[in-house]
């Protein structure tokens, strides 16, 4: 079965099909943002960097950098 999706007289179902899509798209670019993150403090870490340095190249705060850190 297949839905259609009437807004009085608009049909929407291919824009909420695409809107779904991007926000598929959306969480995928977020997780892969999330691993790069941890990757950057990993490697700035090892290289010795506080983690207001690591903060400010990242533009997070450096509780957020902690918190990433030690896995929280």
């Amino acid at each position: 079965m297949r839905w259609r999706i009437l807004l009085g007289d608009n049909e929407v179902t291919a824009r909420i099909s695409e809107l779904e899509r991007i926000e598929a798209d959306l969480d995928a670019l977020d997780a892969r943002q999330h691993q790069a993150r941890l990757e950057m403090i990993r490697i700035a870490k090892q290289a010795n960097l506080s983690e207001r340095v690591i903060a400010d190249v990242l533009g997070v705060s450096h509780q957020r950098v902690n918190q990433l850190a030690n896995g929280s």
